[in-house]
């Protein structure tokens, strides 16, 4: 069994390489904050103007020198009670060039400035390629206890191939990232919370997340591939043996579902463990 599966997942990424259908990042995930910024070079953040309440004034000036610029925007009344009682706050607008319109990209409070501030001092570099300090970046906030801090370190992470997520310190619960998973508002935060269960290699909740995987596999919900993916990262050669008893001869099961299943196995012949591999060959 374990030379067929062997054989069927090259079989399979090798047929559909040109297709990307041993891709990992398949999945619908939204831009990130970073890809927003990278497309602007004036960056700044705004509060209420002290003369015009509904107006806002920019007070910090992060990147691009937009002079005295007015932000031609509405200031709600609800948002301009909350900036005044937290004078740390600001809102965080972006544009390009002098005559681009200015974007509202989100409200910053106090504890936010520490990571916004750190990305746009990279913003220049990560235009020109230099990025490789993005991950490591990012992956020192994931479990940050803010979730706008926590949710955009995850958008980041998200996007990145297996191989480079699994290289990366992040210092993640695995219990913590369980609960998380049935926050539905989070549902596109599922790939990647899945990938971080694996990859915090803690066994105790291997078998929960069997029984969700065969909860999803039998829902043939969307996300099997990334179930599945944590499942072998957490549980090895086993796990590769229980899937293929288990799932991907079951000819009752949709042949999506078992070829995400294999995708799986797939990923982590290419990307994962090498002592997998080689437990994994004939």
């Amino acid at each position: 069994m374990r030379r067929l599966i062997y054989v069927l997942t090259a079989i399979m990424c090798l047929s559909a390489q040109a297709a990307n259908a041993c891709s990992f990042d398949g999945f619908p995930i939204p831009e990130s904050l970073v890809d927003r910024l990278l497309k602007n070079n004036q960056i700044v953040l705004a509060r209420p103007h002290p003369q015009e309440m509904l107006r806002f004034e920019i007070t910090d000036t992060l990147e691009g020198a937009p002079g005295a610029s007015k932000i031609p925007l509405t200031l709600a009344d609800i948002e301009r009670r909350r900036l005044i009682a937290n004078p740390g706050d600001a809102v965080l607008f972006a544009r390009t060039g002098f005559f681009g319109n200015w974007q509202r990209i989100g409200y910053v409070t106090d504890r936010h400035r520490g990571l916004f501030e750190q990305i746009t001092d990279r913003l220049p570099d990560w235009r020109k390629g230099l990025a490789e300090d993005r991950a490591s970046l990012f992956a020192r906030y994931v479990a940050d206890a803010d979730p706008l801090v926590r949710t955009t370190a995850l958008v980041e992470l998200g996007r990145l191939p297996y191989a480079t997520l699994r290289g990366l310190e992040h210092g993640t619960d695995a219990g913590r990232i369980l609960d998380r998973l049935a926050v539905l508002p989070e549902h596109y935060l599922i790939p990647i919370r899945l990938q971080l269960i694996g990859l915090t290699k803690d066994r105790t909740v291997l078998g929960t997340l069997e029984d969700l995987l065969a909860e999803a596999v039998q829902a043939n919900d969307p996300n099997v591939l990334h179930y599945a993916t944590a499942y072998v990262e957490l549980g090895g050669a086993s796990a590769v043996h229980t899937l293929s008893e288990a799932y991907l001869t079951d000819h009752d099961l949709s042949l999506d579902t078992r070829r995400k299943v294999m995708e799986a196995v797939a990923l982590h012949l290419r990307e994962g463990d090498p002592r997998l591999r080689v437990m994994l060959q004939w």
